[in-house]
């Protein structure tokens, strides 16, 4: 099983205690730091996404799905273009806001995923 993970963080933040969270073996890691001037800059999440077209991993584990884009189409895009490619995406904790949708487990991971496309189709209605 192939496992990558993702994490957007803010300077001085730690993604190894992300990790921790996981009883996964990440094959490998991007890291993006958050820019207050830049918020849409992700660079390691383009890279994965280029990756993942040659390699499918099989799971994406996220801190929270907040950290997929800025907006909930955005998010729910992402994960619809991800799971196309056959990875299944999981967000490990809650967000400092404590989120619902970013809640632990990854048993609610697709309930997840599939709450964020239908509203981000509403959102096109």
């Amino acid at each position: 099983m192939r496992v990558i993970a993702y994490c957007y963080q803010d300077q001085g933040s730690d993604a190894e205690a992300v990790w921790a969270l996981s009883d996964y073996e990440v094959n490998q890691h991007y890291i993006d730091q958050a820019l207050p001037s830049s918020p849409g800059y992700r660079p390691q999440l383009r890279q994965l996404l280029a990756d993942n077209l040659t390699n499918p991993a099989d799971l994406l584990l996220v801190a929270g799905l907040d950290a997929l884009g800025n907006t909930l189409e955005e998010v729910g895009h992402l994960i619809a273009e991800l799971e196309h490619q056959g990875t299944t995406v999981i967000a490990l904790k809650a967000d400092e806001a404590g989120s619902s949708l970013n809640s632990p487990g990854a048993a609610d991971a697709p309930a997840k995923v599939a709450l964020l496309q239908l509203v981000a189709e509403v959102h096109h209605c």
